[in-house]
């Protein structure tokens, strides 16, 4: 089992991870489970490979003024609903 899971990860250019490799084993090895494919992959020290890199969303702008805090960090209410805030820190690009 152990060639065969290694085999296919190869042929992957070792992309694939321990449920991709599952679903290509051949029909004699169909017995086997996941978690024991997981577990093989493991002890010869192979893993899959995520496609994609996270994005990132907010590069902040080394020369732009900063905002003044209007709120003074006091988000304390009388009344619920008194005070409405919210954090647009994902929309801004440093330009504000």
């Amino acid at each position: 089992m152990r060639d065969e899971v290694r085999r296919i990860w190869f042929e992957s250019d070792r992309r694939f991870g321990h449920r991709f490799v599952h679903s290509f084993l051949p029909d004699e090895l169909g017995h086997v489970s996941l978690y024991r494919v997981l577990k093989c992959m493991r002890e010869l020290g192979i893993r899959g490979c995520t496609p994609y890199k996270p994005k990132r969303t907010t590069i902040p702008d080394k020369s732009a003024r900063p905002k003044p805090d209007l709120m003074k960090r006091d988000f304390t209410s009388l009344v619920p609903t008194y005070k409405l805030v919210g954090d647009i820190t994902y929309l801004r690009t440093g330009e504000g």
